[in-house]
């Protein structure tokens, strides 16, 4: 399972390993937590870009280090170093 897996999904996987049938709305609530545990982690990484600009720039002033990110959102697109 991974955060593309629908609710009906886990409901079907789980009825064989355990032998119950739980109910759709526990799957979808099962869901919705790990999707945003996954937002909580991606968050965290993204705070510390900047920590990794530093590091790279005081290892190498010189190198080319682009930073992308959406000009209407402010949202993170891509790093090139």
């Amino acid at each position: 399972m991974d955060r593309s897996s629908t609710a009906k999904q886990i409901v079907k996987a789980v009825q064989p390993v355990f032998h119950q049938t739980i109910p759709y709305q526990q799957a979808k609530r099962t869901l919705s937590t790990l999707q945003w545990n996954d937002i909580d982690l991606e968050h965290e990484q993204f705070r510390q870009v900047g920590a990794l600009i530093q590091i790279v720039k005081q290892a190498d002033p010189d190198g080319g280090l682009f930073l992308s990110s959406d000009p209407t959102t402010f949202r993170f697109l891509s790093i090139f170093i």
